[in-house]
């Protein structure tokens, strides 16, 4: 079953865009994390006497970790969908090779 649904993904495409939206957003997590340090460094500019300066890791961890995770799946999915597997290769390469 797992064979069909991956031959049903290649060759709809389905999966190349559920690949492409996967790593859009992991990217885009990836940019928040410089976008909320962005937003702390000009928030706390008024306040730098009060406040200790550097980067928070508490508002800025779970970003790096969503963004992680979606491309991990997506690397996954990509092994998955488009790299073959040995063996099967060499199956192909001999029924070529027989006609």
């Amino acid at each position: 079953m797992a064979k069909r649904l991956q031959q049903i993904l290649v060759d709809s495409y389905v999966g190349a865009i559920a690949l492409a939206l996967l790593f859009a957003q992991g990217v885009g997590h990836f940019s928040n994390i410089l976008a909320i340090s962005t937003t702390n460094w000009l928030v706390e500019g008024p306040f730098r006497n009060t406040m200790t300066p550097g980067l928070r890791v508490q508002t800025t961890l779970p970003e790096l970790l969503r963004g992680l995770f979606l491309l991990l799946v997506c690397g996954l999915l990509l092994y998955w969908l488009y790299f073959p597997r040995p063996e099967r290769q060499t199956e192909q390469t001999e029924q070529l090779q027989q006609s």
